[in-house]
């Protein structure tokens, strides 16, 4: 694997790829107890309960798409790193690009509108991390666009 191979849009989205992939395990939502229960946050905190969950947990489908997301743009790297050349119906810069874009909408949407009640759901550095990240792989997969030779298609001879 030869990762000179790679543009400057590929690494971008490869590396945020990755990054979302493990970001998708982090604290992206709270839960603030002392609104529902009137005992301090501190204490909550101290007691050892853990009150945040991951986007695994607080996402039914938005997980599998965002981990889809970042699975296709490491996909777009490692392709090109290897040299390998996928016979798809798209390439694979346009897919991240489509995606990334698409997951930034969702997951700026799931900040402004958490999941649950506002004044008990609390949104965790993940969740905005997790935004910073596919919108550098939509970034990334734009970029790529533009510096990936255009596929030709060789005209057929006529007969004569």
């Amino acid at each position: 694997m030869d990762v000179n191979k790679l543009s400057t849009g590929q690494r971008i989205a490869g590396v945020a790829g990755l990054l979302l992939f493990i970001d998708l395990w982090m604290s992206w939502y709270g839960v603030d107890l002392s609104s529902l229960t009137g005992v301090s946050q501190g204490l909550v905190n101290a007691s050892g309960v853990d009150t945040t969950a991951s986007a695994w947990q607080a996402f039914g489908f938005t997980d599998i798409l965002l981990a889809i997301t970042a699975i296709v743009a490491m996909a777009l790297a490692v392709t090109t790193a290897r040299g390998m050349h996928l016979s798809l119906p798209v390439r694979l810069s346009s897919a991240t690009a489509g995606l990334g874009g698409l997951m930034t909408v969702i997951v700026l949407y799931r900040i402004i509108n958490q999941p649950g009640p506002n004044n008990v759901i609390t949104v965790q550095w993940g969740a905005y991390a997790g935004l910073i990240l596919v919108a550098l792989v939509a970034y990334g997969g734009v970029r790529s666009m533009g510096e990936e030779p255009a596929t030709t298609i060789a005209p057929t001879p006529t007969p004569v």
